[in-house]
């Protein structure tokens, strides 16, 4: 997928406001529009959720007993090899997401 140049019009202070608000999201400009434009669901004057937050929390939490759990029942190549099996599964998912 190739990226190309676009251009917007904003009054300094709307852009000021999209700049702060990029800043709290910790985004390039740029990358807060597309991901503000493309989820209408997310709280205009909130920076990333805070659930967003807790799900990557939660997610890293579970990653780590998991590995281990796998790590003390199994060998160490046991979690390598689920971690690729994981990764195809995202490749695919990747690839069904671009295709749409």
């Amino acid at each position: 997928m190739v990226r190309r140049p676009r251009s917007i019009t904003a009054t300094d202070v709307e852009w000021e406001r999209v700049k702060k608000r990029a800043r709290a999201a910790h985004l390039p400009v740029a990358r807060y529009l597309i991901e503000r434009a493309l989820d209408p669901v997310a709280d205009a004057d909130a920076g990333p959720p805070a659930w967003l937050r807790t799900v990557r929390r939660d997610v890293a939490l579970l990653t780590l007993v998991e590995q281990w759990r796998v790590e003390s029942h199994a060998d160490a190549e046991t979690w390598e090899r689920l971690v690729e099996r994981a990764e195809m599964i995202l490749a695919a998912d990747d690839q069904l997401t671009a295709d749409e």
